[in-house]
């Protein structure tokens, strides 16, 4: 069973308590008949404000799956997700998969702002309002699956053999990790995350060639 994170940042206070509930029920509904998702487990976590959300990002909490929305009530500075979003890409991490919705019309929201999100790369773009508990968490279910090819490729490699590489230590820039903590700084896009799929591609070019 593989975990991934996902990070719900809404000033709806409810979210943890109402929201949070009904998506994990569906996502269990939803695993009955799509054998694809019953390897991986989803862990929430809910935070009300972007100032919340950039601090917990900055502290390098691991985070698979980002849903944002789009209007916060509660900042002074009028920020909205799709700042929060390009903040994100720029600082903290490019591939997360990111989620960004709103309550109210899709219409509401600037142009200028929607070239933003398709820039910053979002994984998808929904009207919630018009959106039941079913259908988003099977986009909640798509983007956890579709979070890293690599990290899908490890874990696979992880289900065969496991046992084995999980008795070994590795080194990459001077410090020493284990299979699943590897797979974590991948997760997190750092810099031992990013030496990583370097060596990776470099080993599987270097077995490549054919002289």
């Amino acid at each position: 069973m593989f975990t991934r994170k996902i990070l719900i940042v809404d000033d709806e206070v409810n979210i943890e308590a109402l929201y949070i509930p009904a998506y994990v029920d569906e996502i269990e509904k939803i695993k009955q008949t799509h054998e694809e998702y019953c390897n991986y487990k989803l862990e929430f976590k809910h935070i009300v404000s972007i100032e919340g959300a950039v601090e917990y990002l900055q502290s390098e909490a691991i985070v698979d799956v980002l849903i944002i929305d789009y209007k916060f009530n509660n900042n002074g500075n009028k920020k909205t997700g799709v700042d929060l979003i390009k903040f994100i890409r720029e600082n903290i991490n490019k591939h997360c998969k990111v989620i960004f919705y709103t309550m109210n019309a899709l219409s509401g929201i600037p142009f200028d702002s929607y070239i933003e999100l398709i820039n910053n790369q979002v994984f998808r773009i929904v009207d919630k309002a018009h959106c039941n508990d079913y259908d988003f968490s099977k986009i909640i279910l798509e983007a956890a699956v579709d979070c890293d090819f690599i990290v899908n490729s490890l874990e696979n490699f992880w289900i065969e053999y496991g046992e084995v590489f999980n008795t070994y230590q590795y080194t990459f820039l001077g410090e020493k990790q284990n299979f699943s903590e590897l797979l974590n700084h991948i997760r997190m896009n750092d810099k031992i995350g990013k030496s990583i799929v370097n060596k990776l591609m470099h080993k599987a070019l270097i077995d490549s060639v054919e002289v």
